[in-house]
């Protein structure tokens, strides 16, 4: 059956853009799970859960998260923030300090004296 209308290649191009864009929704989905502080696997009695069990897990901001082993997957990953620490027992690399260089000419003087200054550079841990 042959396209009568530019219908057809409306619905083309929203099929191949939906097909292309799906697996960045997906990453950033598992990308921002990653960073969210607080207790998601460690509120659970049974924290952490072997192979593939879909009530071993947590609610987070509308959805869940997992703390079973097969949430621990390459292809969207869908673990609990601390899924890592809690049941790898991988404790997380700090992020590097934040470090404002020449800092007492962008503030008075008087901050010069905090704690972390030094030759004029004063670093903040990031959160």
């Amino acid at each position: 059956m042959a396209c009568r209308t530019n219908l057809c290649s409306v619905h083309g191009v929203l099929a191949i853009s939906f097909v292309l864009l799906m697996p960045c929704v997906v990453a950033q989905k598992s990308l921002f799970f990653s960073n969210i502080p607080g207790d998601w696997c460690r509120t659970r009695s049974d924290p952490c859960c072997l192979d593939r069990q879909d009530d071993c897990s947590v609610p987070i901001f509308g959805t869940r998260c997992y703390c079973d082993e097969f949430c621990n997957r390459d292809d969207n990953p869908d673990c609990c923030p601390d899924y890592t620490p809690v049941c790898l027992g991988i404790t997380p690399k700090p992020p590097p300090p934040l470090i404002v260089r020449n800092a007492s000419k962008l503030l008075k003087s008087s901050y010069s004296n905090m704690p972390g200054a030094k030759d004029g550079l004063i670093s903040f841990p990031l959160l």
